[in-house]
């Protein structure tokens, strides 16, 4: 049995990506739970504001909830990051890294997708953790979907503008960047979705988006990706259905 660490992100502002792993995972027959307490976070906000002692409180009240699972997966890199540097007992892994440990069996699920796509590499994830290879892994096991790169791309990757609390002081500010990465770096391409493995990146790839009367479902987080590829369907069903 594994653990499911969702995170405040999925939890509050993006509700679907939970029903997503929840039916990719049962597809996948991974036995799992989803570990949801609405009143708890890993702490990473507070690690990075400088309050370490607060942080590490409450990143040890999630071990207590941990110690049962054989292994905890969370989608979120600054879960991931913050799990990985104080909880040393237990195996912490991101989602990518999880599905890539399943590949043999999705291999055998996913079916063709004519799309072109691009990948946003994270800045926890990337720089912070150096998961780079995982996610391109993934996307280029899809058959006949056609994968671009950004011209800035794995550490040197511009963010999404949701980075560094940003999304709590100005909202304007960070649509504005999200705008702007879409005009200079993902336009350009001609691609029909860009992908990324953050529901935070996620979330703010897709204000940039509406910002710019783009469709807001050309945005994918990569378990949307699988489950559309295993489903036979266009990406854009499966953000669209919730």
């Amino acid at each position: 049995m594994i653990g499911i660490w969702i995170g405040c992100t999925i939890r509050h502002k993006a509700i679907e990506l939970r029903n997503t792993y929840e039916e990719l995972l049962n597809i996948l027959n991974v036995k799992f739970d989803i570990i949801d307490k609405d009143t708890m976070c890993c702490g990473y906000p507070l690690y990075i504001l400088g309050d370490r002692n607060s942080a590490q409180k409450l990143v040890n009240d999630l071990r207590k909830l941990f110690e049962k699972y054989e292994l905890i997966m969370t989608p979120c890199p600054g879960c991931f990051r913050m799990l990985s540097m104080f909880i040393n007992n237990l195996k912490i892994v991101h989602s990518t890294q999880f599905f890539i440990s399943l590949s043999n069996k999705l291999s055998t699920l996913l079916k063709p997708l004519n799309i072109k796509v691009t990948y946003h590499d994270p800045c926890d994830l990337g720089r912070n953790m150096e998961i780079y290879e995982e996610p391109r892994n993934i996307i280029k096991s899809i058959p006949n979907l056609e994968f671009k790169e950004l011209d800035l791309n794995r550490d040197k990757s511009t963010c999404c503008g949701g980075g560094g609390l940003l999304i709590l002081h100005s909202m304007d500010l960070v649509t504005e960047i999200s705008a702007e990465k879409w005009r200079r770096e993902i336009e350009p391409l001609n691609i029909d979705y860009v992908v990324t493995s953050c529901p935070t990146c996620y979330r703010v790839l897709q204000y940039g988006a509406i910002k710019l009367s783009k469709e807001s479902s050309r945005v994918l987080e990569i378990s949307q990706l699988l489950l559309a590829s295993i489903k036979g369907v266009e990406p854009r069903k499966i953000v669209e259905r919730f």
